[in-house]
């Protein structure tokens, strides 16, 4: 019986992270087009946080209750399957454009913050850390992001000639209705799949 509720919780709170994240990024998306946001900016920041938005519902509640192979897998996996899947996959059906701007910019910011976790990890020429990703390491990283969403404001891309709808008051509604149910699915989901992966004798690494 408390398998098959962990299945349906499980089940559930896909479809909450799911459609709490497409309630997100369609509002802030309208949100920062409202305010004249180039769409490479919104894509950059508004749909990435978005579509980021279960995995850090999921790593913080995780962390909080010391589940933390669940928080760092769950990080580096993502990562993995965002590229390898999601980026692969889509190259594969249909050829992907590729700016030079998006490719030597971003792509190298992309490339600094993964070495710059690995060293974090695992140290460097001779330099070792403690086994931890604690506050200064997070505020280290946490700065960079800062960083880097100020540089791309601050550069700012022109402002395409058509947009969607302007946002209103169902935009900011569905902006909020999106993260509660981001919230929630992430906190169902860390309980659930991890009591369900462990009645099948899986680390919280593999999970």
């Amino acid at each position: 019986m408390i398998l098959l509720l962990d299945i349906i919780l499980v089940i559930a709170s896909i479809i909450m992270l799911w459609k709490g994240a497409d309630y997100l990024v369609e509002a802030a998306s309208e949100i920062a087009h409202s305010l004249k946001i180039s769409d490479l900016v919104i894509g950059l920041t508004v749909v990435a946080f978005g579509t980021s938005a279960p995995e850090f519902a999921v790593t913080i509640r995780a962390a909080i209750t010391g589940q933390t192979d669940i928080s760092i897998g769950n990080v580096v996996g993502s990562n993995i399957f965002n590229l390898g899947f999601i980026l692969g996959g889509t190259a594969m059906i249909r050829a992907i454009h590729i700016t030079p701007k998006l490719l030597y910019r971003d792509g190298f910011f992309l490339l600094s913050v993964t070495i710059l976790i690995y060293i974090l990890f695992f140290g460097f020429n001779g330099w070792d850390i403690s086994d931890n990703i604690a506050a200064v390491e997070g505020s280290l990283l946490f700065l960079a992001l800062i960083g880097y969403i100020v540089f791309l404001f601050i550069k700012k891309e022109p402002i395409e000639e058509t947009h969607p709808k302007s946002a209103n008051i169902q935009s900011y509604a569905f902006f909020f209705l999106g993260l509660f149910l981001i919230v929630l699915g992430g906190h169902l989901m860390v309980e659930h799949a991890s009591s369900l992966a462990r009645a099948f004798g899986l680390s919280d690494w593999v999970i």
